[in-house]
């Protein structure tokens, strides 16, 4: 091959993986669409403060326990997330979106879907599974994605 066709060649393809890096950090900073992932009135639509920081806490606490590999959960945060109503459950999905959603890009329902709780140590992993599969349709029902 000639030199400067060598020359050429390397540099365009310098030229696009440097193109393509740019895009793809631009994209991961902006977390993608995260607009998609919400749903209902603003994050947290109309709740009291109160009730926006027990969900905020509760988004992170759920996060923290479904991050990495774990044979252990703790069941009292499903419980929890299962009793919220809907405007609560609605920012509870809006909320962990919004934290971590461009980190993971996986939003709140994809979490749940990709997180195997039928597998643990405890004994009621299978009824958590059961929980979460109910939490997950009604997700689905107000409208999360």
């Amino acid at each position: 091959m000639d030199k400067k066709l060598i020359i050429i060649v390397s540099v365009v393809i310098v030229v696009l993986i440097i193109a393509f890096y740019l895009t793809y950090t631009s994209g991961k900073k902006s977390g993608g669409n995260p607009s998609s992932a919400q749903f209902g009135a603003g994050v947290t639509g109309n709740l009291a403060a109160d009730r926006i920081a027990f969900v905020q806490n509760l988004a992170i606490s759920l996060h923290s326990d479904m991050d990495g590999f774990n044979t252990s959960w703790n069941t009292s945060l499903y419980d929890g997330a299962i009793a919220l109503v809907d405007n609560e459950l609605v920012a509870l999905n809006n909320i962990y979106n919004e934290l971590y959603q461009s980190e993971s890009e996986q939003t709140f329902l994809q979490w749940l879907e990709n997180e195997n709780f039928d597998y643990g140590m405890q004994l009621d992993a299978f009824e958590l599974d059961g929980k979460v599969k109910g939490l997950k349709a009604k997700l689905m029902t107000l409208g999360a994605s």
